[in-house]
C-alpha cells in the first residue's frame, strides 16, 4: 500500500488490449532481469530459469480469469461464478473482459488484493450479463457453485479500504470489517456486488439462489452491512443515487415493506 496506484497495478490489469502472453512474458522477462542482476552460481541461475518456465507452462495453460470479449454469454457467465471459487488454486491471470471493469476506477484501489480485484470483476461480469438479459445463464451456474454465492456477502462486509488516497496511516487488514463512508467506496459497491445482488434479490427466478444466500457462512454480516449502509444519514455520501440503492437492497434482502 505503500507504492503508487500506477506501480501497483501492471498493464496486465488496466489495458484491456494486455493479453495473457503478454502478461506471462512481462512476469517471465522481469524475473530472468532480477536473475541477472544478482550474484549466484550458475546451477542456481539455471534452477531458477528452470522454474521461470515451468510457471509460465502452467500460466498459459491456466483459463480462469480468461474471459474474452467473443466468449458466448453462456461461457461468460461460467468464467465469472468459476472467479468466485478456489478452483485452479491461484495460478490466475486476468486477461479479456475483465480488466475493462475496473479500469477506471484502479485509483480507488491501492488496497486491493489479487482475490480483490478477481471478486470485483466477476461482480460486475455477472451484473452486466444479468442486465443484458442472460439471468438464466448466471441462476444455472450459481446453483452449479453454490458456494460461490456466499462470496458477495462476505466481500460486502469485509472488502479493502476503497478511495483515492494511497497512504492511509495505521492500515491493517482487520479494518476490511469496519464501516467506509468515502464516495468512491460507494461507486464501488453499486457498480459491482450491490448491483449484482440487487438483480437477485429482484427477479422471482432468483428465489432459489436467495434461499442459498439466505444460508451462507456470512448471510447475517452481509444484512449487518446493509443495515449499517441504509441507515446512515444521507449527508454522508455525495452519490444519492447509490444510497437510494443501498436503501432499496437492505429492504429487499429484510423481506421489509416499502
Amino acid at each position: 500500500p505503500s507504492m503508487s496506484s500506477e506501480r501497483y497495478f501492471s498493464p496486465a490489469l488496466t489495458d484491456p488490449s494486455y493479453t495473457l502472453q503478454d502478461s506471462v512474458s512481462a512476469q517471465e522477462k522481469l524475473v530472468n532481469q532480477i536473475a541477472n542482476s544478482v550474484s549466484m552460481s550458475e546451477g542456481k541461475r539455471q534452477e531458477l530459469h528452470s522454474a521461470v518456465k515451468s510457471m509460465r507452462e502452467k500460466m498459459m495453460s491456466s483459463d480462469i480469469g480468461r474471459v474474452e470479449f467473443h466468449y458466448s454469454p453462456e461461457e461468460k457467465a461460467w468464467k465469472y461464478v468459476q472467479l468466485l471459487t478456489d478452483e485452479g488454486g491461484r495460478m490466475r491471470v486476468m486477461a479479456g473482459e475483465p480488466p475493462t471493469f475496473y479500469h477506471d476506477v484502479r485509483s480507488f484501489m491501492a488496497y486491493f488484493d489479487a482475490k480483490d480485484i478477481e471478486w470485483f470483476a466477476a461482480f460486475c461480469g455477472l451484473a452486466k450479463l444479468i442486465g443484458e438479459g442472460h439471468l438464466g445463464y448466471v441462476i444455472e451456474d450459481f446453483m452449479e457453485k453454490q458456494h460461490a454465492i456466499d462470496s458477495i456477502s462476505l466481500w460486502l462486509y469485509s472488502c479493502p479500504f476503497i478511495s483515492d488516497e494511497i497512504k492511509m496511516k495505521g492500515y491493517t487488514p482487520a479494518m476490511r470489517k469496519k464501516p467506509q463512508y468515502h464516495p468512491q467506496y460507494v461507486y464501488i459497491m453499486c457498480k459491482g456486488p450491490l448491483r449484482l445482488l440487487y438483480q437477485l434479490c429482484s427477479s422471482p427466478l432468483c428465489s432459489p439462489l436467495r434461499k442459498i444466500l439466505s444460508r451462507g457462512r456470512h448471510f447475517k454480516d452481509l444484512v449487518e452491512r446493509l443495515d449499517d449502509l441504509a441507515y446512515r444519514p444521507r449527508a454522508k455520501h455525495q452519490q444519492r443515487g447509490g444510497l437510494m440503492m443501498i436503501i432499496m437492497m437492505s429492504r429487499k434482502c429484510r423481506g421489509r415493506e416499502e
